[in-house]
């Protein structure tokens, strides 16, 4: 009987167990079933947040790209302006010469706007004429025509027009100067032609013709802080004399030099230079000390005459000269303009 009963609950043993094996492995699969339900329902939203990040970033980097890329464009245009061989700054120096070299000619002249044609009083109009009857020289007719920037399919590629309607007998005439670039190099031009085809010859007016190959000749590589330079002696002289006796007004100066009465004179004796109109009422003294310029004006109040005014010293930095007169391609331009036709000479 005992042997019986120990057979029994040993079997009953060996259920127990298989029954436990199955139950742990069903147990098993339900908590693996579990956790891929829960990482799923989590791995939503992180894909949502990854996604609008990813929007953002693009977003940026798109507007980052399109600013590289406006940034680059500008930049290469400005690059190809600038190495052409005349743009905007030396058209304005050239304008600048003309308003002042034509009061020393007592003319006067109109600029061709890039618009609207320029007519001479003879009837030729500029540039149609380029197209139109044609232009010649020496017989033969050029291949010519209106170029900007002076880079053109042409033999002559013009870059600025100027005519001047005489006024004098026999009427009508006209001079108009037509500045161009010949297989890279400036050459001004000028038409008198009066009737019958427009005959054109290089300016024997050597005035223009040099400051059209100065200005033309400046590096345009390079920037226009860069192409700043230090004034002269001379340019100093002109800017201190438009301060000590101009009020601070240039025009005096011009004027006086465009006509020739404008003189700078060292006196050996004093170390000075004096500047002035030729007479000691339109003259200062003044002298260069480091990086200031002093100057003597003679102080006329209260009814002094000339030769008892007292002289007053006065001293003005290069800086400020430079600032006031010299910070412009324009401003250069006249300065050095007016420096270039002061009579100069040594006083004992």
């Amino acid at each position: 009987m005992s042997k019986l009963l120990s057979q029994y609950n040993s079997s009953k043993a060996e259920e127990v167990i298989v029954i436990m094996k199955k139950l742990a492995v069903i147990l098993s699969l339900c908590s693996v079933g579990v956790l891929l339900t829960a990482c799923a329902q989590k791995s939503e939203p992180t894909k949502k947040v990854e996604s609008s990040s990813q929007v953002k970033h693009s977003s940026s980097s798109k507007s980052s790209r399109s600013s590289a890329s406006s940034t680059t464009l500008d930049k290469k245009a400005s690059e190809s302006q600038s190495s052409t061989p005349w743009n905007a700054d030396k058209d304005a120096q050239l304008q600048s010469f003309i308003s002042s070299w034509q009061g020393k000619m007592g003319q006067s002249y109109t600029k061709y706007d890039g618009q609207n044609s320029l007519k001479a009083s003879t009837g030729t109009t500029y540039p149609d004429i380029f197209s139109g009857n044609g232009v010649y020289m020496n017989n033969s007719r050029l291949s010519i025509g209106y170029s900007p920037t002076g880079e053109g399919p042409y033999d002559y590629n013009v870059v600025a027009i100027y005519n001047h309607d005489g006024t004098q007998p026999p009427l009508p005439n006209h001079i108009t100067y037509l500045f161009a670039f010949h297989n890279g190099q400036p050459v001004a031009l000028v038409d008198q032609s009066r009737e019958g085809e427009v005959r054109v010859t290089e300016t024997k007016n050597a005035d223009v013709r040099e400051a059209f190959q100065r200005i033309a000749g400046e590096n345009t590589t390079t920037s226009s802080d860069e192409k700043e330079r230090e004034p002269s002696f001379n340019e100093l002289a002109v800017m201190t004399y438009a301060i000590g006796y101009g009020d601070g007004d240039i025009n005096g100066a011009k004027v006086a030099a465009d006509n020739g009465f404008l003189d700078l004179y060292y006196m050996q004796d004093s170390g000075r230079y004096g500047i002035g109109q030729g007479t000691s009422a339109s003259t200062i003294l003044l002298q260069q000390d480091g990086d200031k310029m002093k100057y003597w004006t003679k102080d006329t109040s209260g009814g002094r005459s000339t030769a008892t005014a007292r002289v007053v010293e006065h001293t003005v930095s290069i800086a400020e000269l430079k600032s006031r007169y010299f910070s412009t391609a324009e401003q250069r331009a006249t300065i050095e303009q007016i420096a270039s036709k002061l009579k100069t000479g040594t006083s004992e």
